[in-house]
């Protein structure tokens, strides 16, 4: 189990880090990819990897999101709040209707950390995610 003070270093040494299509880190991620690197090294948890393109289009992270085999050992975390919502859900969010971005809910944190062009790595509260425009926010809970 990783101290609080390695989870602090391990998050604050991955902000700014720049996005890359289909980069599994440690110099550059996807949003995909960043998700499986805090998974495994903050909840010892392993993921599946899914390639993505080097053209990735909204339409293929929607369908990732939607049908991979990665997303059959996560449950939709229904009528539950942020402030309820275990630390490690996964945030799908969507600017719209349909989720095209994946980050990371870190509860002792309070915000999500997740990674986009142009700045990379970044950390935001749910406030903060609404004003960059993911008005549309959903948590899924690991099941094994």
């Amino acid at each position: 189990m990783i101290t609080p003070d390695g989870r602090a270093k391990l998050l604050c040494d991955l902000i700014g880090i720049p996005w890359i299509a289909n980069s599994k880190g440690p110099d550059a991620y996807d949003c995909y990819h960043l998700v499986v690197h805090i998974q495994r090294e903050l909840f010892g948890v392993e993921m599946l990897d899914i390639e993505v393109p080097n053209e990735v289009t909204w339409r293929y992270v929607m369908g990732q999101i939607q049908s991979s085999k990665e997303r059959e050992r996560w449950e939709w975390a229904d009528n539950i709040t942020p402030r309820e919502m275990p630390d490690g859900a996964i945030v799908v969010m969507a600017k719209n209707v349909r989720a095209a971005h994946l980050g990371v809910w870190l509860a002792p944190e309070r915000g999500v950390i997740h990674t986009d062009r142009p700045l990379g790595v970044q950390f935001h509260s749910l406030v903060e995610l609404n004003m960059l425009g993911w008005n549309n926010l959903k948590f899924l809970e690991y099941v094994g």
